[in-house]
């Protein structure tokens, strides 16, 4: 297993905060947030991918689009897609209330658990 932690940060026009994690060559998750929004994105082994959306489920509800191969929430602020084996989340904070903020958050937290 190899281990990368790498942390950005940069002054334009606010903070960007970019967070990078490899735990295997088949696992990689990057977190972006700025004053602005938030991005995660993870790449995984595929095999893992219900149990990830197994969580979004239980966080946003059902999907507004559920075709093979995608998934996609659609929420005040919230956009999350899942592919087999990779999941993108982005949060716009001025669109998003506060409580729906602190639940994406946590459910990224989650997701990355899962996935390693």
């Amino acid at each position: 297993m190899t281990f990368f932690l790498s942390v950005l940060a940069l002054s334009l026009s606010g903070q960007t905060k970019t967070t990078s994690k490899t735990t295997s060559s088949k696992t990689s998750v990057s977190v972006e947030k700025t004053n602005k929004k938030y991005v995660y994105t993870s790449y995984f082994e595929a095999s893992k991918t219900n149990a990830a959306k197994s969580i979004i489920i239980s966080n946003l509800g059902t999907p507004n689009e559920d075709n093979t191969p995608l998934a996609r929430w659609t929420r005040k602020g919230v956009i999350a897609k899942v592919w087999n084996g990779k999941i993108q989340i982005i949060m716009e904070y001025s669109m998003t209330p506060k409580a729906m903020i602190i639940k994406v958050e946590k459910m990224a937290d989650e997701i990355s658990k899962v996935i390693n």
